[in-house]
């Protein structure tokens, strides 16, 4: 994995690009931007990219830096290498994708955020 830090309007990744990395948001906050429209702003414990990333597919949206935010990206390579050690990896990023997909809103969040259920 690599950190990089991303200052208030820096373009994260920008639509139409090769996704080859997963975003995980460790600190900050990010705006989901189709065209010219935010459909989404996503935060601490939030992931993106799953979609392109899993499907080679180019990205669907920009990613945009709202605030000062640390992200760290997991390129392919590493996460194949990940998935000889956690095959489950793989299925809950799929089932993240598989539930953006299906939503009937514009973007839903995926978190990595702790579980608050007891």
């Amino acid at each position: 994995m690599k950190a990089c830090i991303y200052l208030p309007g820096d373009v994260i990744i920008a639509q139409g690009m090769e996704g080859n990395a997963l975003y995980f948001i460790s600190r900050g906050k990010v705006d989901v931007m189709v065209g010219s429209k935010r459909v989404a702003s996503l935060a601490e414990y939030d992931f993106f990219g799953e979609q392109s990333f899993l499907e080679g597919t180019e990205v669907g949206a920009t990613i945009v830096a709202c605030e000062m935010s640390e992200l760290m990206l997991l390129f392919r390579s590493d996460f194949v290498y990940l998935l000889q050690f956690f095959p489950e990896l793989a299925e809950y990023v799929r089932r993240a994708r598989t539930s953006r997909s299906e939503s009937t809103r514009p973007a839903t969040r995926a978190s990595l955020a702790p579980s608050t259920r007891s």
